[in-house]
């Protein structure tokens, strides 16, 4: 009772009012530096975290992009992304289009002088084959000329009138070649002034003419 009663005494002077204020104002400043470390020392979580109830801590390190390859520090295999999908390899070359000369592309160039070729073809085999059907009615015996005359009178010698088609035939023929071969002329003036490139006609070297028997007048 004495020591209480003493405690009150003391507190209740002024320089015991002073000091217990001092203590107080010490000890909440410790609380509150405990406080301060504490705080810092505790994870903080997201509020995305909160609701869902993980930690930030669980967040994957990297985001998985669609098109993007994984970091070459990973240690594995690359997967191609989509710029390199899109990249062209380093040795891919594009052929410049070669521009139309004299209003024709090397296509239509080369169309002209394989029609000009097949034209002169066709013309000569038609030739031949007229030629040997001629030939062999002259080397048939009495198929291509016959006589025509009254009972007692001198026969008269007449061309048949199928050796007549014939000749008529290979006359057609003649012209059909001539004028193939004028147009492969023509053509190869043509391309000349305007400077067509060889490798545009791709005309194959026609072959000789044919060395048949001349056919019967």
């Amino acid at each position: 009772m004495a020591c209480e009663q003493r405690r009150d005494d003391g507190i209740a002077r002024p320089g015991g009012r002073l000091r217990a204020i001092r203590i107080l104002l010490s000890a909440l400043g410790i609380a509150i530096a405990s406080a301060g470390v504490a705080a810092s020392q505790t994870p903080v979580a997201s509020p995305a975290a909160g609701k869902s109830g993980s930690s930030a801590v669980d967040a994957p390190a990297t985001l998985d992009i669609p098109g993007r390859g994984a970091p070459r520090g990973s240690g594995g295999a690359r997967d191609p992304g989509l710029d390199d999908l899109l990249r062209l390899p380093s040795d891919f070359e594009t052929k410049p289009a070669e521009r139309p000369v004299a209003g024709a592309s090397e296509d239509e160039w080369r169309q002209r002088f394989v029609r000009a070729e097949k034209a002169i073809g066709d013309a000569r085999e038609a030739l031949v084959e007229t030629k040997k059907e001629l030939d062999g009615l002259a080397e048939d015996g009495g198929g291509s000329q016959w006589s025509v005359a009254p009972p007692g009178a001198s026969g008269q010698q007449t061309t048949s009138p199928l050796s007549f088609k014939l000749r008529q035939q290979l006359q057609r023929d003649r012209e059909a070649l001539d004028q193939a071969e004028k147009a492969l002329r023509e053509l190869r003036i043509e391309a000349d002034l305007a400077g067509v490139p060889a490798e545009w006609r791709m005309v194959a070297s026609s072959p000789p003419p044919p060395t048949n028997r001349t056919a019967p007048n």
